[in-house]
């Protein structure tokens, strides 16, 4: 089972459609190809910094005059701290955006975690507000 954590953003007309759901723990695409993943997930500011460090993390291991064997480690290394830490970037991000984590489900992939989080909370219809029928034409 995976653990989901749910994010809504307040005031939403359907929340069921605007919810977003993030994989706590690893992300492998993340690890594998971290550039693809960042442009895939539209975290711009994130792929600027781990270019800009992966860039300087190469220029000082070549000024260093390491051994191939101590650049695949760092590689490594930077690539873990990546894949542990993408899927933060990624709630971080909608947090800016205006969305709120607003529960955690668990469930065996994607769908069966969103099916289980709307019948833990369904969707409850705002009341009609008359004020906008007046701006809809009266209706």
């Amino acid at each position: 089972m995976r653990v989901y954590t749910v994010h809504c953003r307040p005031g939403s007309r359907e929340p069921d459609a605007e919810a977003k759901l993030v994989k706590e723990g690893f992300s492998w695409p993340a690890f594998l190809i971290p550039p693809l993943w960042l442009l895939y997930q539209r975290l711009w500011l994130a792929l600027f910094i781990v270019t800009v460090t992966g860039l300087l993390l190469d220029i000082g291991l070549d000024l260093a005059g390491a051994d191939p064997i101590t650049v695949f480690i760092a590689g490594a290394g930077f690539s873990l701290f990546i894949g542990f830490s993408a899927n933060d970037w990624r709630r971080r991000k909608l947090a800016v955006l205006g969305h709120r984590m607003t529960g955690i489900v668990a469930a065996g992939d994607h769908d069966g975690a969103m099916r289980r989080y709307f019948d833990l909370h369904p969707y409850e219809p705002r009341p009609f507000n008359q004020n906008s029928s007046a701006a809809i034409g009266g209706l």
